[in-house]
Parts: structure tokens; C-alpha cells; sequence
């Protein structure tokens, strides 16, 4: 599947083009709609890259759910490294405490303003994760967004990675008619 097809597609399509064209990106928008179905984007996180459709587009009417993009980690994982740093937290994992604490010690970590890092249980299942920008909202550079990955590279031997945050529904489909009234 090719969402710079349908992206260019979005950008370029011209009404009165051929029926040959507007098929091949009915095809393509058809083929897009089956990764927006909730239990499609659970079952294929983590992702590495954001893929396009999972961003928000307001000319199609488009809101996907929310992305987290953070460190993922388990409690295990969370408990094995606050004993091997050091760090005075309590390991309780049912604990809110835990969470409160490593986030504040990850925004010192990263170097960004207290509070910029929360850790959060997705809706769906996986693991805590500690997020620093979803697919709605960033405010930090892209400058600093590469220093807290080479931060996570070094500390947990991993990067950030997207996951599924929070889910209003179970289909993200784009219609036709609103896909088609965006380039009109």
C-alpha cells in the first residue's frame, strides 16, 4: 500500500481527470481504509514511523485516534533500571508514584521542562508508555526530538516508538465523499 500515492493523489487530483484516475485512487483510498480499523493499528504497533493515514487531516475530515510517541517500557523493565541507576523511587507498580517519579526523572533525563514527559497506560494493550508528542501535538524541536532518542538509544537500548494512546471508536475509515469534497 502507498500513502504518498494517496497523499500526492489528495494534493493533486484534478476533478475532471480521467475515470482511470479517480478508480486508481478509489483503489488506493480502499486499500488505505483497511489499516484504519482500530484492532489493524493494535495489532501492528509499535511502529517505528507514524504511516500518514494515521495523522490527522481536517480537509478530509480525518481524525484518527491518538498516537503516543515515547519510550515503552514495562514495569519490570521500569523496576530492573531504577535499581541498576540508583534511583530512590518506590517499585511498587501499582503504584501512581512510580510513574509521577520516573516521568519527572525522564524530563531530566531528556533535558525538557518538567512535566513535558507522562507516563501512560494505553487504551489498548502494551506496555507503560512514557510519551513526549502524539499525532495531535509536539512542541518540542525536531532537534530535541533526536536527542531524547539517542537518550533512549544509550539508557534502554531502544527508541521512541508509536503506539495506539486512546481510541474513541473502532473505525477510522475515510469516506469516499468526504476523501472526493476535499479536492473539489
Amino acid at each position: 500500500m502507498n500513502a504518498t500515492l494517496l497523499s500526492s493523489s489528495m494534493e493533486k487530483l484534478d476533478l475532471d481527470d480521467d475515470e482511470e484516475r479517480s478508480n486508481k485512487i478509489r483503489a488506493e483510498l480502499k486499500q488505505i481504509n483497511e489499516t484504519l480499523k482500530l484492532t489493524v493499528m493494535v495489532k501492528n504497533q509499535p511502529y517505528t514511523s507514524l504511516p500518514y493515514q494515521y495523522m490527522p487531516n481536517w480537509d478530509i475530515n480525518h481524525r484518527p485516534p491518538v498516537f503516543l510517541y515515547g519510550l515503552g517500557l514495562t514495569f519490570t523493565e521500569i523496576r530492573e533500571y531504577i535499581v541498576r541507576i540508583g534511583l530512590p523511587f518506590s517499585t511498587d507498580e501499582r503504584s501512581n508514584t512510580l510513574l509521577y517519579e520516573f516521568s519527572g526523572y525522564l524530563d531530566e533525563l531528556f533535558g525538557v521542562e518538567k512535566g513535558t514527559v507522562h507516563g501512560i497506560f494505553p487504551s489498548c494493550r502494551g506496555p507503560v508508555v512514557f510519551r513526549v508528542k502524539t499525532n495531535y501535538y509536539c512542541d518540542l524541536s525536531d532537534e530535541k526530538m533526536e536527542e531524547i532518542e539517542v537518550t533512549c538509544e544509550r539508557e534502554f537500548k531502544r527508541r521512541p516508538m508509536w503506539y495506539v494512546g486512546s481510541a474513541r471508536k473502532k473505525d477510522y475509515r475515510i469516506s469516499e465523499a468526504d476523501f472526493f469534497l476535499s479536492v473539489e
